[in-house]
């Protein structure tokens, strides 16, 4: 099974999880790819899991106690 993340540039992920994933990979075969284009990691995907790069904001005037 192939990797391919998608995340915006700058938001990179921590090298030290990404080197024990490529360590992974490479000893199950598969192969990890990094894009930053949501359209081009989804071809030919058979799974796509999503996770919002921004954070959620709540208003003072939004908050119900």
């Amino acid at each position: 099974m192939n990797l391919t993340l998608a995340y915006p540039e700058k938001y990179d992920v921590d090298p030290e999880y990404m080197t024990f994933a490529e360590k992974a990979a490479k000893k199950g075969g598969a192969k990890i790819e990094i894009v930053h284009n949501v359209i081009e990691a989804s071809k030919e995907a058979d799974v796509i899991y999503v996770k919002s790069w921004e954070s959620f904001l709540i208003t003072k005037e939004e908050v119900v106690e």
